[in-house]
């Protein structure tokens, strides 16, 4: 036995039966110091004996361990279907969890735990994918996830065939390996849109069009959502919302750009978009007609003539005071302008086509449908006069096209700007998609609801970017916050706070209400250095493999 003496010192190896004066006796030759200088009073303590622990990873190689660790999750899942139908006891399945402690808090034998889970997992579901039905469906979420539910189920699936000690329960163990499943798959997902985010067809359109929506808008998705909730907070929320508010009429100024694209020009900067830019792109389009019709003198030929009498056999199912106009009309501006005549100056049609476009937007711009009937009439008059005005002068009939192609996407624009909710001609990109399918005239609307119809795309585009509706400040407060005054106040009491936040805050807001500060965070999500963008999408396609490994994890107890 061995035995501590009372300054400390351990004597080893002392025979059982020894007595106090032989321990004394055998100290005082050791340490050279007199027997009788040792303190009579204060009695030696003899040392418990030492139990010599012993780890079954003990001697193991980092293979071994790994192996062994494979060799447990097959085991496992042997043991647990056993537990599940009564075959093994629940002595033997806490024995062998009490045995595995061991190896399990080794890093080898636990990185081997998982690899063997993995595999459990990928083997039988790949085959379960075969099947039809819900056995399909399941294997999918084992194998092969392709969600952060899927990814769930499949880890909570087999983390149910797990052994369960006393201290443990089944539904627990299901618990874990469901939130390992998700976690791996969204570990992976999250590293992917962040290395390489998915940006929309529709978002790009836009950006393509100088339209610079907001980073969420652009991101959309969760992203989407927080960047609106922050809109509550305050001087940030209103710098949001002021910038979806500049997209918005940014929105406004490309369709104004689409409209004029035909004839190679732009709404100008100086021009705001709303009554003002309507008004501008008329009056481009107006000058266009004006400066090219005079140039584009016309033989009469019988193709206009049988277009003018259809056009006046429409009154035959007009009420008797429209059929009336709409033949006044026709005789008053067409019919006696063109006399006996065989040919027309293109003065001539420049002044007509002016009449025949006055009195259409009069009579369509009613509320009464008939009027509206006879406004159609008249500009399909005006159509037919320039078609007559291209089959003559073919030199100038692809300018004359252009500038036709121009004015039909006006009445789209002009539609939206009228519609209700519009304030002061600026339209949200849901009411100019309602103005898209309104000027479509095919047959039961047929190219909207194929999205074939003119302009279709960029109204699309709008309403999936940039929402329904104009973003509306609209309260004292936000006036306050827009004018300086609370927000002045808010940011001086974050500063009392935390002057990092208040820093934070302010130049955050500053990003976002100057459209090149919203431009360099949209280039962050849009432009990456390729082989970033790479990693990212590398990091996607093993996000399914990454939901089966957190599985694995899972239920190998990380």
């Amino acid at each position: 036995m061995d035995v501590r003496m009372p300054d400390g010192k351990i004597i080893r190896n002392i025979p059982p039966g020894t007595t106090k004066e032989e321990i004394f006796e055998k100290y005082s030759r050791m340490s050279g110091v007199p027997a009788q200088a040792a303190p009579p009073t204060a009695p030696p303590m003899i040392e418990p004996p030492q139990e010599e622990t012993y780890s079954p990873t003990e001697g193991m190689s980092t293979r071994e361990q790994i192996l062994a660790g494979v060799g447990k999750s097959f085991y496992d899942v042997g043991r647990g279907i056993g537990q599940i139908t009564g075959i093994v006891p629940q002595e033997e399945i806490d024995a062998a969890a009490a045995r595995d402690v061991a190896l399990m808090q080794t890093t080898p034998g636990l990185l081997g735990n998982v690899l063997g889970q993995t595999a459990l997992a990928v083997a039988p579901g790949a085959a379960m994918m075969k099947a039809p039905g819900v056995i399909g469906r399941l294997g999918q979420a084992i194998a092969a996830p392709r969600s952060i539910g899927q990814a769930a189920a499949g880890g909570a699936a087999l983390g149910a065939l797990q052994p369960v000690t006393t201290s443990d329960s089944r539904l627990g163990a299901a618990a874990e390996s469901a939130f390992g499943g998700a976690l791996g798959y969204g570990a992976a997902s999250a590293l992917s849109r962040a290395l390489s985010p998915e940006v929309s067809p529709a978002a790009k359109e836009l950006l393509s069009r100088e339209v610079v929506p907001t980073p969420g808008q652009v991101a959309g998705g969760t992203f989407n959502r927080l960047e609106q909730g922050l809109t509550s907070f305050p001087v940030l929320g209103d710098a949001i919302t002021f910038a979806r508010q500049q997209a918005a009429q940014q929105f406004n100024r490309a369709i104004g750009n689409e409209v004029l694209a035909p004839i190679g020009m732009k709404v100008p900067p100086t021009v705001e978009p709303g009554t003002e830019m309507v008004g501008h792109v008329q009056k481009v389009l107006s000058d266009a007609y004006e400066d090219l019709l005079p140039t584009m003198p016309a033989k009469i030929d019988s193709q206009f003539r049988s277009d003018l009498s259809n056009i006046k056999n429409m009154a035959a199912n007009l009420p008797k005071d429209q059929a009336n106009q709409l033949k006044k009309i026709i005789q008053e501006n067409v019919e006696k302008r063109i006399g006996g005549s065989v040919g027309l100056r293109g003065e001539t049609i420049k002044e007509i086509q002016s009449s025949l476009t006055r009195s259409a937007t009069q009579y369509r711009s009613s509320n009464n449908p008939d009027q509206q009937i006879v406004g159609e009439a008249l500009f399909e008059a005006a159509r037919s006069l320039r078609e007559l005005a291209k089959r003559s002068n073919p030199d100038k009939a692809a300018r004359l096209s252009a500038i036709d192609e121009a004015y039909s996407k006006l009445t789209r624009l002009e539609t939206a700007a009228q519609m209700v909710g519009s304030k002061g001609g600026v339209f949200s990109p849901e009411a100019f998609r309602s103005a898209v399918r309104a000027g479509d005239t095919s047959v039961r609307n047929r190219a909207f609801a194929s999205g074939r119809a003119p302009m279709q795309e960029l109204a699309e585009a709008g309403v999936d970017v940039l929402g329904r509706t104009i973003p509306d400040s609209g309260t004292a407060y936000r006036g306050l916050v827009g004018a300086g005054l609370l927000g002045t106040g808010v940011l001086g009491g974050l500063y009392a706070l935390d002057p990092s936040l208040a820093a934070g805050v302010a130049g955050l807001s500053g990003m976002y209400a100057l459209p090149g500060g919203r431009n360099l965070m949209n280039a962050a999500l849009v432009s990456r250095p390729e082989k970033i963008r790479q990693l990212g999408l590398l990091s996607r396609g093993l996000a399914p493999a990454s939901g089966v490994i957190g599985a694995g994890a899972g239920r190998g107890g990380l």
